[in-house]
């Protein structure tokens, strides 16, 4: 067989004679995590075959394994063993699977007893009938058919048709005269996994320079603990064909979580993605989540800016245009991801909480944002909130139609600032079709075929009128 990949085949083989089968389970766990859609697992273990046909069964999956996925390697030759096929079997032990198991035979019923006291019950003997499938079942009692519902089903014991975890039957076949141990990998899918960057930034109170912190949050929602497991995070955008199960959708916020001390996270660069390797052994309990630092980097330079966008285009009614009318000024920081700045390592996405520590020391939040995947060299661009002491105001002063497709307008903005240091607004206009500042009382730069950018110097608690006429041809 060599190393050559064994297909997951759902055909029953287990009718060949072959002997019980003989459990093996996994002795080392490997989970390349992606941040929303499961993880890939990857196991190695050690099984030995007797000469002869042989069924195994691998043990140790975790229960939110997708059968589909499952391939085992052998990644050392051994001629002398031929593989017969492998059977995916998992039937968990729940109501409607006991159910279906004692269709014909006896267990107890626990009943609401109407002729005792208040919420009395009773205990009776019944037959299953009918395990119900999608509806109620049906039992066989002394005084008739009870097609009602039940509060409970007692059962006798758990059949041997059932499974505690899932398990795959390796058939196998040893032509030698004398056992062999085989070194098997294993890979597969297992949905309930899932992770998240979740950074704060801490700003000085000049706004100038500011501390990251970023963590990364792993979920396990799988139905299963890890135990030492070694564990790698995928970050980037992975085309998937097949669709998520509602089951894998993970709502992190409702999971306890743990802090741990460890070593920094290793990010290392593979195909289009980026791997985060957590250095440290995992131990992560079925409905935990584990906070891990990713990145701490302290005085990184910070570019704050207020930028105020309006339309210079005009539509409707001339009239009442000529009131001014508010115009929002959105505050962005934006933070250069190199090393002169104090960072300079790839960054996943995640969401940005702003904070400030006063003089007095307390903790002010400032907002947050959400940032993309950013790359070494690339920049941050983060909107936190609208500025509170400066404030624009726009009015139409003048309109006229030159043609069909053409207009030209006259805008009038003020600036105002109750702070006590000058603050620089970008007075930015999306301007539709060709255009042409005709004049202006401060400078501009055509950032865009469609963008306009007054940048204006507005003095401690002082107000700043600017004008410009801009004609505009829409066709």
């Amino acid at each position: 067989m060599g190393g050559r990949i064994f297909r997951f085949l759902m055909a029953a083989l287990v009718g060949l004679g072959m002997a019980a089968p003989q459990p093996a389970s996994a002795v080392e766990r490997a989970l390349t995590i992606t941040p929303s859609d499961g993880a890939w697992v990857r196991e190695r273990m050690t099984v030995r075959v007797d000469p002869g046909r042989r069924t195994l069964s691998l043990n140790g999956f975790l229960r939110a394994v997708r059968p589909e996925t499952v391939e085992l390697r052998l990644p050392s030759p051994e001629p002398g063993v031929r593989d017969l096929g492998l059977v995916f079997r998992y039937r968990p032990i729940n109501r409607a699977n006991l159910l279906r198991e004692y269709e014909g035979k006896d267990v107890q019923v626990v009943l609401f007893d109407p002729r005792g006291a208040q919420n009395a019950r009773m205990i009776k003997s019944a037959r299953v009938l009918d395990a119900g499938g999608g509806g109620e079942p049906v039992f066989l009692l002394d005084e008739g058919v009870w097609a009602g519902g039940v509060e409970a089903v007692l059962f006798p014991e758990v059949p041997d048709g059932l499974d505690g975890e899932p398990r795959v039957l390796w058939n196998v076949e040893n032509l030698g005269p004398s056992p062999v141990e085989l070194k098997v990998e294993r890979t597969y899918e297992a949905g309930g996994f899932g992770w998240k960057a979740l950074y704060v930034l801490t700003l000085e109170e000049d706004s100038e320079k500011a501390h990251l912190a970023g963590d990364v949050l792993v979920q396990n929602a799988s139905g299963s603990d890890l135990s030492g497991a070694r564990v790698v995070l995928l970050a980037g955008d992975l085309q998937r064909v097949r669709s998520r199960r509602e089951s894998d959708v993970m709502e992190m916020a409702a999971a306890p979580m743990r802090l741990k001390a460890a070593a920094p996270v290793e990010e290392a660069p593979v195909f289009q993605y980026h791997l985060y390797r957590l250095d440290d052994p995992v131990d992560l309990r079925d409905g935990e989540q584990l906070r891990l630092p990713l990145v701490r980097a302290s005085a990184i330079q910070v570019k704050k800016r207020l930028v105020s966008t309006g339309s210079a285009a005009f539509y409707g009614s001339w009239r009442g245009a000529e009131e001014s009318r508010p115009q929002p000024v959105d505050v962005f920081l934006e933070i250069k991801n190199e090393a002169s700045k104090g960072l300079g390592k790839p960054l996943p996405a995640g969401v940005v909480q702003g904070a400030m520590i006063t003089d007095a020391g307390a903790r002010v939040p400032l907002g947050e944002d959400r940032i993309g995947h950013t790359p070494a060299g690339a920049t941050m661009k983060l909107h936190f909130g609208r500025s509170f002491d400066v404030q624009v105001r726009r009015r139409l002063t003048d309109f006229q139609r030159i043609s069909q497709t053409t207009t030209r307008c006259t805008w009038e903005l003020e600036v105002r600032s109750g702070k006590a240091r000058p603050e620089t607004v970008d007075l930015d206009e999306q301007v539709p079709g060709r255009w042409q500042v005709l004049r202006s009382s401060h400078r501009w730069e055509k950032v865009s075929a469609g963008l306009l950018r007054i940048p204006v110097e507005v003095p401690p608690k002082e107000l700043v009128r600017v004008t410009y006429e801009i004609e505009m041809d829409t066709r």
